[in-house]
C-alpha cells in the first residue's frame, strides 16, 4: 500500500478544512523535523488531536520506527497538557504505542534508546531535576503504586521476564552493563553514597526478615539453583574474573565489618552466612595479621 500516497491526501483534505476547525487543536510539522522539516508556516498544519495521530501512525508506516517513537511521545504528553484523549484516540493511538514496542525491541531500536538515554543524562540539569524529584515521597509511593499494580499481572510478569531474558543476555548489553558498573563504582561519592544507603536500610530487622526469606525461597527453586550454577561454571575459569571477585568479596566484607560494628552484630560470619566462607576467613586472617 502506497502510505506516503494517502499520507499527501490526507493532509490536502486537512489543510481545505483547517480554517473550520472549532477548539482545541494541535500543530502538525507535515514534513517532520526528523527527516529535514522545517518551521516554516507552509510545512505546519493545524490537527484535531484525533486526526494528529492519524498523521503520525501514517508516517509510521512510511518511514518506520523513528516515527512511532514519536507518536508514543506525542501521546505521552497529553497528560501534561492535561489533554484526554477520547476512546476513539485512545484505540487510534495504541496501534503506533505496540508498534514502537516492537522497534524498541529490535536491534536499532535499542541503540537508539540507549543513545537517547545517554544525551538525557549528560545534562546536568536534568539529573538534578530527576534528583529533587526522587527525593519527594509522593513521587516514590506514586512508583511504587505503579509498579505493584503492573506485576500484580501474572502475563505482565510472564512478558517482562522474557523481555529482560532476551535483551540482557546480549554480549553487547553486559559489556556495557560491566563498563558502566565499573564507572559508577569508581566514583568515592556513589560508594559512599551506596553504603550509607546500604547501613540505613539493614538496619530495619523487618527488611532483614524479608531478604533472609527471599534468598531461601530462590536457594529452594531448582530453576534458580541451575541458573547460578551454570553462571558459576561460565566465569570459575576466567582468572580476571576471578581477581575482580576476590577484591569485590574483600571490600564487601570489609563494608559489612564496619557495618556489624555500627549495630553492634556480634557474629558477623553467622549473620552474613550467604557469603563466600573461604574468602571470609581469608581475610579475617589478613585482619589478624595486620593487627
Amino acid at each position: 500500500m502506497n502510505y506516503e500516497r494517502i499520507y499527501n491526501e490526507f493532509i490536502a483534505d486537512r489543510r481545505i478544512k483547517e480554517a473550520g476547525l472549532v477548539g482545541y487543536a494541535e500543530k502538525h510539522h507535515i514534513v517532520p523535523r526528523s527527516k529535514g522539516g522545517s518551521e516554516e508556516a507552509s510545512n505546519l498544519i493545524s490537527l484535531t488531536p484525533e486526526d494528529h495521530i492519524r498523521a503520525h501512525i501514517l508516517l509510521g508506516r512510511i518511514y518506520g520506527g523513528t516515527m512511532w517513537f514519536a507518536l508514543r511521545q506525542m501521546v505521552g504528553q497529553y497528560t501534561k497538557r492535561n489533554v484526554t484523549p477520547s476512546r476513539r484516540e485512545r484505540k487510534l493511538a495504541a496501534v503506533g504505542i505496540a508498534k514502537a514496542r516492537e522497534f524498541s525491541r529490535s536491534p536499532e531500536g535499542r541503540e537508539m534508546n540507549r543513545n537517547a538515554t545517554n544525551r538525557m543524562w549528560a545534562n546536568p540539569e536534568i539529573k538534578r531535576r530527576h534528583s529533587l524529584a526522587m527525593s519527594r515521597p509522593e513521587t516514590r509511593a506514586a512508583l511504587t503504586g505503579s509498579a505493584v499494580a503492573r506485576y500484580a499481572d501474572q502475563a505482565n510478569r510472564k512478558a517482562t521476564s522474557v523481555a529482560v531474558s532476551v535483551g540482557c543476555n546480549t554480549p553487547e548489553y553486559l559489556a556495557g552493563l560491566s563498563q558502566r558498573s565499573s564507572a559508577l563504582m569508581s566514583d568515592p561519592e556513589m560508594r559512599r553514597r551506596i553504603r550509607e544507603s546500604n547501613l540505613t536500610a539493614y538496619s530495619d530487622p523487618q527488611l532483614r526478615a524479608r531478604i533472609g526469606a527471599a534468598i531461601s525461597a530462590a536457594n529452594q527453586d531448582n530453576s534458580s539453583q541451575q541458573r547460578r550454577s551454570l553462571a558459576t561454571k561460565q566465569v570459575a575459569n576466567d582468572p580476571e574474573v576471578a581477581n575482580r571477585k576476590r577484591l569485590a568479596m574483600k571490600s564487601l566484607l570489609e563494608n559489612k565489618k564496619k557495618f556489624c560494628e555500627v549495630y553492634a552484630i556480634d557474629n558477623p560470619g553467622k549473620s552474613y552466612s550467604n557469603i563466600d566462607k573461604a574468602a571470609f576467613s581469608a581475610w579475617l586472617a589478613d585482619m589478624k595479621e595486620a593487627a
